[in-house]
């Protein structure tokens, strides 16, 4: 269990599910710290105690209490300073599990929301906290966590477009933002200048980075710590220690490496990893490498 948190850090912890591989759940109980995270993941946000505002592709989103998010891959996420604790739980789930209810649903093979929906319908609450429940308690049966999700996943696929065809196409950035993001997830543990950067944008550096930030709400320093990040947790997903995750990913300084950790999702490498040892490997090492969407 994660340490109180401090001014600087969100109280949270990740759960797991044996049944589920490609899931996972990040709770955050009485969290008033921020949450930093680059998402390769669909978000379904469970908010039993919230009222902040949420920042994704550098567009600001109101969370309200009680209230279920859903989130496509492919951004910087980061939560605002909250005045009251919240009480949070986020579901992230692999494309290919939610690619398979959309072509059930007759939408597309990636389906897009258009950033951040706010869904207010109890039932799709009630769904979603009922799945959240079996994480919290890993003895539930297999059967019954796959009919939770499955109940779960095309309800809230469903919601989130009022029955209209899921859109599949991916939001363009500008050509030269780009180049230099695709140049980021290309060499993502390698250390790359801004110089190099700007001449694949085919932009001045102050360009670049005014261009890029506009985009997704992060310059590019911060936006390929934070995709490392996301792929270091997935080498503990599937098994890594915290020394091998970072070298993996391009962190050559260890407690650097753990500072920056435990800053964006309020908990250390090690303790994140923990969650999967009972579950076992469900992972490929590829995932760890991708590119992403």
């Amino acid at each position: 269990m994660a340490k109180p948190a401090t001014e600087n850090e969100p109280s949270s912890r990740v759960l797991a599910h044996p049944a589920l591989n490609g899931a996972r759940v990040i709770v955050l109980d009485n969290s008033v710290g921020e949450l930093m995270m680059f998402n390769e993941s669909y978000w379904f946000i469970h908010r039993v105690r919230t009222n902040n505002e949420l920042h994704f592709r550098n567009t600001r989103y109101y969370s309200p209490s009680r209230t279920v998010g859903a989130m496509e891959p492919d951004g910087f996420f980061r939560t605002g300073r909250r005045v009251e604790p919240s009480l949070v739980s986020i579901l992230l789930l692999d494309p290919a599990r939610v690619a398979e209810a959309s072509r059930e649903l007759g939408g597309g093979a990636s389906p897009r929301f258009g950033g951040l929906l706010t869904l207010g319908d109890p039932p799709l609450f009630g769904a979603l906290g009922g799945l959240v429940q079996a994480f919290r308690e890993p003895s539930t049966s297999e059967l019954a966590v796959e009919d939770r999700l499955a109940a779960f996943l095309p309800l809230v696929l469903s919601r989130a477009t009022e029955g209209a065809v899921l859109l599949g196409d991916a939001p363009r950035e500008p050509a030269p933002v780009r180049r230099a993001r695709d140049m980021i997830h290309d060499r993502f543990g390698e250390k790359l200048s801004l110089q190099e950067l700007a001449a694949e944008g085919r932009l001045s550096t102050y360009a670049l980075v005014r261009a890029f930030t506009n985009h997704f709400g992060v310059p590019p320093h911060a936006y390929q710590n934070q995709l490392r990040l996301t792929r270091a947790r997935r080498a503990l997903e599937i098994g890594r220690s915290a020394s091998a995750a970072a070298l993996e990913v391009g962190f050559y300084d260890q407690s650097h490496f753990a500072k920056l950790f435990k800053r964006a999702i309020g908990m250390t490498p090690s303790s994140y990893a923990s969650a999967f040892r009972a579950r076992g490997s469900g992972a490929d090492d590829d995932a760890v490498r991708r590119r992403g969407p």
